[in-house]
């Protein structure tokens, strides 16, 4: 019963969007770096290693003027963290799948969050599961009837089962409606 819940909260939220007016189908593209602070759930030397992180996002949802609701497909790689005490973190690669909100203060303001479960790798041996929060402003930086270009400064939360990863950086999103 609780695995159901997720697929049906999406279908109730995706199937009444049409009920809030008039509704396009849009297709995004991002794509983006920062940085990546990995706090350990464990004795550690440091209270936090340090990487930069790449993020690349494929998204699909339904827009009206104001709100925007999307089932989005996040990638990242986070690096090896440098050196301390003849120690680093190892570097990952994550894929997963969300949902992602949007609302739009203004034409050019606005605010977003995206929620997903992500499947992780080590590029040498181990996988891990995590849960990925992104919230963050967002600014148009151009649009036109069908295009539009926006600049995203994301504040991240990865839940991890030893670390627990915060993140920050820019991504810049092309929206297609």
């Amino acid at each position: 019963m609780r695995k159901m819940r997720f697929p049906q909260i999406v279908c109730i939220l995706v199937c009444s969007f049409p009920l809030f007016g008039v509704s396009r189908f849009t297709v995004s593209l991002a794509s983006g770096a920062g940085w990546y602070m990995g706090f350990p759930l464990y004795e550690d030397t440091l209270p936090f290693r340090s990487s930069y992180a790449l993020d690349a996002v494929f998204d699909m949802g339904l827009q009206n003027e104001t709100l925007e609701v999307s089932l989005e497909i996040p990638f990242r790689f986070v690096s090896r963290s440098p050196f301390f005490n003849g120690t680093s973190r190892r570097a990952f690669f994550s894929v997963g799948g969300g949902l992602r909100l949007k609302t739009m203060f203004s034409e050019v303001v606005g605010m977003f969050f995206s929620a997903s479960m992500q499947y992780n790798w080590y590029l040498v041996d181990q996988a891990f599961l995590s849960f990925d929060g992104k919230l963050g402003p967002l600014f148009v930086l151009w649009r036109d009837n069908k295009n539009n270009v926006a600049l995203e400064i994301p504040l991240g939360l990865q839940v991890r089962k030893d670390i627990l990863g915060v993140s920050t950086g820019f991504l810049i999103r092309y929206t297609y409606n």
